[in-house]
């Protein structure tokens, strides 16, 4: 090869490769801007996921917040943020709820409140605590009306993974039990005031829960009861009075002559009748015109008024208006 050949040539190298290299540059520049505009993209379609998560916190449209936000990719730069929200979007949606009174619902919804943020997180367990109360309360007004399935179920509405579970079987457990013993507390009681056992009735009756359905059930048979009971005591006592009066001894006074109207005539000397010795025997009747009597008499009245008037003063009537006189109630 000629010395212009060859100078040729290295001319001819040169310019290619400043043409190649020219293209590799384009080529690097243009994937440079492609990737840069891509990532750019991405960016702004993330940060518009972002902002209309914000948006739908702000419009409190909770649901479609706690929604959209979870289906944000993990990868995306306000992942971590837009959790976060989901967790304040879970607040509000389960207080939506309560105030929809779907106490359940609300429930359920604050136990999926897991954020780090322990303010949140112990405000949640406080509502949970509370939401609960209230389904029992809801449980306990149905059972005092006397609809002990429904106030069962109430309470089986709370969720399984609520912490107060466990209390709540067994309160459900001890409802049935009251139930049970009063129904047949009623009904043993019921049987017994059939055969007039006022006392072993009204017995029966205090096993009776305290549930206003109940109470309401025992009231007119311990009414009847307790009337049974009265009257018994009351033939009883006048039973008591009747022996009494029968087995106490009755006395006779004999008036003083001079105390005597001028009317009455004369009647032989009788002597008075001596009262034994037992006088705690007496009946209080008795024992109160005996009383009466001697005051009359230390008070300066004659022995004949003051023994009418002591008989009269006590409830009772003279009889036999003779030398002996007798003082009946």
């Amino acid at each position: 090869m000629s010395i212009q050949s060859e100078q040729f040539a290295k001319n001819g190298l040169k310019k290619l490769l400043f043409v190649a290299g020219s293209g590799l540059l384009a080529v690097s520049a243009a994937a440079a801007l492609t990737y840069g505009y891509l990532q750019g993209k991405a960016y702004r379609q993330e940060r518009s996921q972002w902002v209309a998560l914000q948006g739908l916190a702000a419009l409190e449209d909770y649901e479609a917040c706690r929604s959209q936000g979870n289906a944000l990719p993990s990868q995306s730069r306000f992942y971590s943020e837009a959790q976060t929200l989901v967790q304040q979007c879970s607040m509000g949606l389960a207080r939506q709820q309560a105030n929809d009174q779907e106490l359940s619902q609300a429930i359920t919804t604050a136990l999926s409140i897991t954020t780090p943020d322990g303010q949140l997180q112990n405000e949640a367990q406080a509502l949970v605590t509370q939401w609960s109360g209230q389904i029992v309360k809801q449980g306990e007004q149905l059972l005092q009306g006397g609809d002990l399935d429904q106030a069962i179920a109430v309470l089986r509405e709370l969720p399984p993974e609520s912490p107060t579970m466990s209390s709540i079987e067994a309160t459900i457990q001890g409802w049935q039990k009251q139930w049970s013993q009063s129904e047949a507390a009623i009904q043993g009681a019921s049987n017994l005031l059939e055969k007039g056992q006022w006392l072993a009735a009204k017995g029966q009756l205090e096993s009776v829960a305290s549930i206003a359905h109940w109470q309401q059930k025992k009231k007119p048979l311990l009414e009847r009861a307790e009337a049974g009971i009265a009257e018994v005591a009351r033939y009883e006592a006048e039973q008591a009075r009747q022996k009494a009066i029968a087995a106490a001894p009755r006395y006779n006074y004999q008036p003083p002559r001079q105390g005597r109207p001028a009317s009455a005539p004369a009647q032989p000397p009788v002597t008075a009748y001596v009262p034994p010795a037992a006088v705690p025997s007496l009946s209080s009747f008795d024992l109160q015109v005996e009383s009466l009597y001697r005051s009359y008499v230390a008070q300066g009245q004659n022995s004949w008024d003051a023994w009418i008037q002591a008989c009269q003063a006590s409830g009772g009537y003279v009889i036999d208006q003779g030398p002996q006189s007798g003082c009946q109630p």
